[in-house]
């Protein structure tokens, strides 16, 4: 497979691997034994484990640990450059996967035939179905297929989930009140605008895309059984993601997935008890607050040490955009209720009121 697929005019990268599960690891040194699930690889490693050290093809000597059982090895998680014994194989760790799973990873010998299972990357820019149909085709290949990104997506929605609520129940608020500035010009338009604003807003902060996937689009208009088709495919990958065993890297991204969604879940849970409380009367409060949201998503970067956090718009900007667009609400509100106040005051005429009819 790889020298027809190096024969390509665009080659791509794959790995076909297999996943045994608790077989023994020693440290012949120290006298210790582990159990973890060994994976045997044939292919570059960052297909399967992208943010960890990379493993070469033909380093048939290496191997990549992670940090539970390099713990049980060596008594230490920094174990890059010692060495193990597995099935009479010395193997040097050459690097720690991420994640709390045991597995050893490592490049498989000629002889090796256990590997039911292809991982490669599809292009940007192609068409997934299509590009798998020409790959498989030209391998020879059988079997069901399933995209891993559907648990990233499926993490990144439950991320979301609690910002999402968050920012709406701002937005609906200004909509509520859009709605009695109605006979007011000058208010209803700067509520309208506030909506809108809020709006975008709120997609910037979700990274929100409109890009339809081309698996979506029907190569021909009178293809009236493409949706149903699509449907099916798409249900029938629900199904296989769902049912079938976790290996690897799966485990991983599919416990991140359900901490992802409980997380959100529980946010959303917890929401009508706790911020809907918190409104700002004073301008001194609003700054005050809106400052303490950025000391302590400064704080909890520092903390985490994690990188990603720095670029992270949910973790600086939501609290404050809420706090914002619920300040601006309620001083709107009060707007609108001293004109309506001094309409009532000097008994205006409706036709000098400016009165703007509902639809």
């Amino acid at each position: 497979m790889q020298r027809k697929e190096a024969m390509e005019s665009d080659p791509v990268p794959f790995a076909v691997w297999g996943q045994e599960s608790e077989k023994p690891v020693s440290n012949p040194s120290l006298g210790r034994t582990a159990y973890p699930g060994v994976l045997t690889l044939c292919g570059p490693s960052f297909l399967l484990y992208p943010s960890s050290a990379p493993l070469l093809t033909e380093d048939t000597e290496g191997c990549l640990l992670d940090r539970t059982t390099a713990q049980e090895l060596f008594g230490t998680s920094k174990a890059v450059g010692n060495t193990l014994n597995y099935q009479n194989r010395i193997l040097t760790v050459r690097g720690i996967l991420e994640g709390d799973a045991p597995i050893l990873l490592l490049q498989a010998l000629p002889e090796d035939s256990d590997m039911s299972r292809v991982s490669l990357s599809i292009p940007s820019g192609t068409a997934p179905l299509k590009f798998l149909k020409e790959f498989v085709n030209r391998h020879g290949l059988s079997g069901q297929w399933s995209s891993l990104r559907f648990w990233s997506e499926l993490a990144h929605a439950g991320t979301l989930l609690a910002p999402a609520v968050l920012l709406l129940s701002a937005l609906f608020s200004l909509l509520k009140t859009t709605f009695t500035a109605l006979e007011f010009p000058l208010p209803f338009l700067a509520c309208l605008l506030l909506c809108g604003l809020s709006w975008f807003l709120l997609l910037w902060l979700c990274e929100f895309s409109f890009q339809l996937p081309e698996d979506f689009i029907p190569t021909k208009w009178s293809d009236f059984e493409f949706w149903s088709r699509l449907w099916k495919s798409k249900g029938d990958e629900l199904v296989l993601l769902l049912t079938s065993e976790k290996l690897g890297p799966e485990l991983p991204l599919f416990l991140n997935s359900l901490k992802a969604i409980g997380f959100g879940l529980l946010a959303v849970f917890l929401y009508p008890i706790s911020l809907p409380r918190l409104s700002m009367q004073q301008n001194r409060g609003l700054w005050g607050t809106t400052v303490f949201f950025l000391l302590l998503a400064f704080c909890s970067v520092v903390f985490t040490g994690n990188p990603d956090f720095t670029e992270n718009k949910l973790l600086w900007l939501v609290p404050s955009a809420y706090l914002w667009q619920q300040a601006l609400s309620l001083r709107l509100r009060l707007w609108i209720r001293c004109l309506d106040k001094e309409c009532a005051d000097t008994a205006l005429p409706a036709k000098r009121r400016y009165r703007i009819r509902r639809l």
